[in-house]
């Protein structure tokens, strides 16, 4: 299905209008400012939150403890923590 040429331009209309909203904003998602101490510019140019993407790191991190927990006792049995875990393991959770 091909486009009109005035659907065309409504659709880069609308794509410029929220390009616009984004840039005007004062606050991330979650509400943490848009300052110049918490602002991280990507590569490309888009802004993130720098509180945001320590919450979401922290939050990957303890996801992947976890899961190594996890898959150690479905290997070893216990808690992932005792005596049979070898110390290579032992480094890994701390």
């Amino acid at each position: 299905m091909a486009l009109t040429e005035a659907e065309y331009r409504q659709r880069i209309e609308n794509l410029n209008k929220i390009a616009a909203e984004r840039r005007a904003a004062t606050h991330c998602l979650n509400g943490h400012p848009f300052t110049e101490e918490n602002t991280y510019w990507t590569g490309r140019g888009l802004r993130n939150c720098r509180i945001c993407r320590s919450d979401r790191a922290a939050r990957q991190r303890t996801e992947k403890k976890i899961k190594r927990m996890l898959i150690f006792q479905r290997a070893f049995g216990g808690d992932g923590i005792g005596e049979k875990e070898p110390e290579a393991l032992r480094r890994m959770w701390s």
